[in-house]
């Protein structure tokens, strides 16, 4: 694949270097003014010259701003970042030029660089998944090998991340925003969720590669298996992160405040039989991509936590470290996480499920068949006592409470759609779901907004629809691997 790299410095030389054995064809350099004709061995061109050459018209430029090295590595600091503004401000506004821009960031997606040492877990909401994530993000400490190649494009990742949370969390600010929280969507990608007088509004997508920039990341939305694939490609490890299917939708109902604490009773809302569909459901279609990677299970860290730190340690390619596990585990074992929403903190345990489920709800989840994903996810035990409980339900008992059929209506199949969201075709399409029928959305070239409230959408897309945002988010990802 053919380039171009703006810049003459240590930065841009040292880059030259890594792409010169690779599949990137460095085609040539460019300066704003320059009386030269080569550098690094290749044709260098001024601004003006390269615009004029026809042959040139398409050829994403590298935008190589000045970085200070640290052996292998970039520094990424405030001074770096405004480095890249400054120099991608100046060939898009001053010089004019139209080719694709992109941050080195980008050259990931074309390179293929091997992470060895990245992790990913998936699992839904309430399967503990991000106390998994904080377990395994304090277990990375103790992994201190990183290939250069690698350690050098996550720091351009991560300088690339803090660009766009900057530039474009100060632009939401200046309208009028609240609550600006950058949330992931698919793997490689983030959204940006704010609030204006209530309403919640999201704007997708950006290309901030966070399987990347962090040693291990959590994902509640779920990975193809094409996905998968290439991921372990790359040297990652995936995990699937797993729980008895009634305690992750009590989970849910307690985060959705479905749950009386004082009264120890689920409220009564018609909602609690709506998200036992859509759950049993999701981890239905999950399945099959699951048996593809390794397990993490909920209730194994419960039952020996110590020791089933130290198997992920193992699983991690590391040595195991029992006093090192145990630290770990004091330091995190049901208490509030860190960034967690505190409305979501609910002291974990194993079987919940049975002092709250009553006959209604039981009556309902027999009649999706909860069974058959109870039996799929390996929990015999659990299998066992929900048939104790559920055997003298008569059919008359099961029509009652269940609409034949439902699973696979509109509403849960679009709920499903947005889960396993990473193949989505449809921007626009996806966003309008996922606000509901009454949202407002709009595209732009750069990016889709969504939301309940019309208004919220046009302040939005009126600090946000500008040249430079839109050179700045599109500088992400290569023209070929562009999700939005």
């Amino acid at each position: 694949m053919d380039i171009a790299i703006w810049g003459c410095n240590a930065f841009s030389e040292y880059l030259y270097g890594l792409l010169d054995q690779s599949s990137v064809n460095v085609i040539a350099f460019i300066e704003g003014y320059t009386d030269s004709i080569t550098f690094c061995g290749k044709p260098l061109y001024s601004a003006e010259a390269f615009k004029s050459n026809k042959e040139l018209s398409a050829i994403p430029i590298v935008i190589a701003s000045p970085h200070n090295l640290a052996g292998a590595s970039p520094c990424v600091d405030l001074e770096s970042m405004r480095q890249f503004k400054i120099h991608l401000q100046l060939v898009a506004s001053k010089y004019t030029i139209t080719n694709p821009l992109l941050h080195p960031a980008a050259l990931v997606d074309i390179l293929k660089v091997r992470y060895d040492n990245k992790v990913v877990t998936i699992g839904v909401q309430g399967s503990g998944n991000t106390l998994f994530t904080h377990i395994i993000q304090k277990i990375q400490v103790l992994n201190t090998t990183k290939a250069p190649i690698a350690y050098f494009f996550e720091q351009l990742c991560y300088e690339y991340a803090q660009i766009i949370f900057q530039v474009v969390g100060d632009a939401l600010f200046s309208a009028g925003s609240e609550d600006i929280h950058i949330a992931p969507w698919k793997i490689g990608a983030t959204h940006l969720t704010c609030f204006m007088n209530g309403e919640r509004s999201g704007i997708f997508c950006f290309q901030t590669r966070d399987h990347i920039t962090h040693s291990n990341f959590g994902y509640h939305t779920f990975p193809t298996q094409d996905t998968v694939k290439h991921l372990q490609s790359l040297g990652m490890k995936i995990f699937s992160v797993n729980r008895n299917p009634l305690d992750i939708i009590l989970s849910i109902l307690n985060k959705n405040k479905m749950i009386d604490h004082q009264s120890g009773q689920i409220k009564n809302d018609g909602s609690v039989f709506v998200i036992c569909d859509l759950q049993i459901e999701l981890l239905r279609q999950w399945n099959p991509i699951r048996k593809m990677i390794k397990e993490l299970r909920y209730e194994g860290l419960l039952r020996n936590p110590v020791n089933y730190i130290a198997m992920i340690m193992t699983e991690l390619g590391l040595s195991p470290d029992v006093e090192f596990a145990s630290k770990i585990w004091d330091e995190l074992k049901f208490k509030q996480l860190p960034a967690a929403t505190s409305n979501h903190f609910w002291n974990g345990g194993a079987g919940k499920w049975e002092s709250y489920f009553t006959k209604e709800h039981l009556i309902h989840l027999k009649a999706i068949n909860a069974e058959e994903v109870i039996d799929l996810y390996g929990y015999p035990d659990v299998l066992q006592k929900f048939r104790q409980l559920t055997r003298d339900f008569t059919k008359d008992d099961l029509s009652k409470y269940y609409n034949d059929g439902y699973s696979s209506s509109y509403f849960v199949r679009d709920y499903i759609d947005n889960k396993f969201g990473f193949d989505t075709s449809d921007l626009l399409k996806f966003v309008h779901h996922y606000y509901g029928d009454d949202s407002t959305s709009r595209s732009l070239d750069h990016l889709v907004i969504g939301s309940k409230n019309r208004e919220d959408v046009r302040r939005i897309e009126q600090v946000l629809n500008n040249k430079f945002i839109e050179v700045l988010i599109k500088s992400g990802s290569h023209p070929a691997y562009r999700i939005c």
